[in-house]
């Protein structure tokens, strides 16, 4: 038996079932199309894009021929104002931050899905003002004719999925048990530790 599309239709179901788990179906209810083909499943995957950020502005640089999509979202600020507090009281530079090596690994990870697209993280840890202006980029190779929509859809799926999980897991650190707070250290590199400090 032959199902005409069938990848086409799988592709939406699946993209669909991770937008679910990552707590953003309402992507799926507000911006996907009602049929399942082909077509739609190309516009689905670049709704996606679009709408798995709160924001989302594209950038084309012509000489270059590279497209840069730029993500804002509060889990992005919320993110890197944790990564501002901990540098401020740790005394350290923004390049030597472990949450910053954090979030840097995990967009190569889950961003560089081909040899003409990259991504980036744009996080700012001077100010608390700086860090909710913190961003992600997807830049693309247009020219190459490397369809990668579909890889970018997922890894910003991915991203979204890292950032909010970091943020819950800091705000519950945070908050501690019985009312303590609580500080913890991300693990920076294969040489850290991930410690708790509570607070007497």
């Amino acid at each position: 038996m032959r199902i005409e599309e069938f990848e086409s239709i799988s592709g939406t179901l699946m993209l669909a079932k991770d937008l679910h788990d990552a707590k953003r179906f309402d992507v799926v209810e507000k911006h996907f199309f009602n049929t399942l083909d082909e077509d739609c499943f190309y516009e689905n995957l670049i709704n996606t894009i679009m709408h798995v950020f709160s924001d989302c502005h594209f950038a084309y640089e012509g000489d270059d021929d590279i497209e840069h999509m730029i993500f804002h979202d509060d889990v992005i600020s919320d993110y890197f104002v944790y990564a501002w507090k901990y540098g401020k009281e740790h005394k350290l530079p923004h390049d030597l931050n472990p949450y910053v090596e954090q979030a840097e690994k995990a967009v190569r990870e889950c961003l560089n899905v081909s040899t003409c697209t990259s991504g980036r993280v744009l996080g700012y840890t001077k100010t608390k003002k700086t860090a909710k202006k913190s961003a992600l980029v997807v830049e693309q190779y247009t020219s190459c004719g490397c369809n990668a929509n579909e890889g970018i859809a997922y890894g910003l799926i991915q991203m979204y999925t890292w950032f909010s999980e970091k943020c819950a897991e800091f705000r519950a650190l945070e908050g501690g048990e019985d009312g303590k707070d609580t500080t913890i250290m991300p693990i920076a590199s294969e040489n850290h530790e991930q410690k708790e400090v509570i607070a007497a």
